[in-house]
């Protein structure tokens, strides 16, 4: 349950964090002139009057004529927050399986400081460990993939018999 509130909360302030830099920032998208559908007349007397900064009106909101709505969220390129949400919870889940691991290794490593064990029953030990646990997770995936291709094996001929 504290992974998950770890999870929900650092996702949370990241997010936060993204949203702040969108609204700071405000890159447009690649689509905005499609958003803005701007109004050709007032970029044509903008242009006419101040032709140094013309290239910055596009962005403000009087020339704009489409919905104010989309026009709002075609300014909130940077970051992106797909890739903000695939990145966070792929890193999170990396650091996971990491961090399980080196608690195995602090784990089996404190057996030796301990004097408890020599360092080859250590290693021995450590290994048949993670041969087994390497052997399960296999056969369970082994067990599913075989169960998932005897499901669509039967789809299959099911559909054969009753086919005319």
């Amino acid at each position: 349950m504290s992974c998950l509130i770890s999870l929900l909360f650092g996702f949370g302030v990241t997010r936060t964090l993204a949203q702040l830099a969108k609204f700071r920032i405000g890159r447009l998208r690649p689509d905005f002139l499609q958003r803005c559908i701007p109004d050709q007349e007032d970029v044509r007397k903008h242009y006419e009057q101040d032709l140094i900064n013309y290239g910055h009106i596009i962005a403000h909101d009087f020339i704009c004529t489409g919905d104010p709505n989309v026009v709002k969220e075609g300014r909130q390129s940077f970051p992106s927050g797909h890739a903000l949400s695939v990145a966070y919870t792929f890193a999170f889940c990396t650091f996971l399986a990491y961090f399980w691991s080196l608690i195995a290794i602090y784990i089996s490593s404190s057996r030796i400081s301990d004097n408890r064990h020599n360092l080859t029953d250590v290693i021995s030990g450590f290994a048949f460990g993670l041969i087994g646990g390497l052997f399960s997770g296999y056969l369970i995936w082994a067990f599913e993939y075989a169960d998932n291709k005897n499901d669509i094996n039967n789809m299959k001929e099911t559909e054969i018999q009753s086919k005319p």
